[in-house]
């Protein structure tokens, strides 16, 4: 049986990403549902009751809708995100250090100054002998995703007003969103779109990398 190769891979490791994507927003929805019914449920009763059954009623409903809108969404989509991001940066490191071997390229990845997504770019575009296939639209999103995760993982999201790279993704993007204290509120549908580009760009590298390497693999 042979290997699989380095796209198989990278695709088979993403169909769980959007596996867990799509779990996540069926879970919200599904507590959205429940919360729906509790709520038709009183809501009738509630023109009739006094001020301590009202009371009542509300504390019991009201707290489940804040948590439901606002902090269970924002916890589980950004876990997810920033899960993928960490799957992505290992990948790319991992096809660059094989372009490395299989090419005998002098400069390294690790020798790089910057971030791993620009490391990875000046690697693969710096060196005039690779003729890396130009990305730069992909390349500009996922550097828009790596900001947005990078604020919500260290700044709980929170874009500061001097932000105006950062305030220009979020409104640039129809599934992203900025609430009223300035944290970033990620729509149902960002993390799929996310997990698509993150999944091209590797896969844009893994072609090149695979057409430089004897079996197609890497471990």
């Amino acid at each position: 049986m042979s290997r699989p190769s380095t796209s198989q891979i990278i695709k088979a490791k993403f169909k769980v990403q959007n596996l867990f994507g799509e779990e996540i927003e069926q879970y919200i929805a599904s507590k959205f549902e429940d919360l729906n019914k509790l709520r038709d449920q009183f809501l009738p009763k509630l023109s009739s009751s006094s001020d301590e059954e009202f009371l009542q009623v509300w504390n019991e409903i009201f707290p489940r809708y804040i948590a439901l809108e606002f902090a269970y969404p924002k916890i589980l989509r950004t876990s997810i995100l920033v899960s993928s991001y960490f799957l992505f940066e290992d990948t790319l490191k991992q096809l660059c250090k094989q372009i490395e071997t299989n090419l005998f390229i002098k400069t390294k990845i690790n020798d790089l100054k910057g971030n791993v997504l620009s490391q990875a770019r000046l690697f693969l575009e710096g060196d005039t002998d690779l003729s890396f296939p130009d990305h730069e639209s992909l390349w500009e999103d996922v550097d828009n995703i790596r900001q947005l995760r990078n604020c919500l993982a260290h700044n709980n999201g929170l874009v500061g007003w001097k932000d105006s790279k950062l305030s220009r993704i979020v409104h640039g993007h129809e599934h992203l969103d900025l609430d009223e204290a300035g944290g970033i509120v990620l729509g149902k549908g960002f993390n799929l779109w996310a997990f698509g580009r993150l999944e091209e760009l590797l896969l844009n590298i893994a072609s090149f990398a695979d057409a430089s390497s004897s079996n197609g693999a890497y471990t």
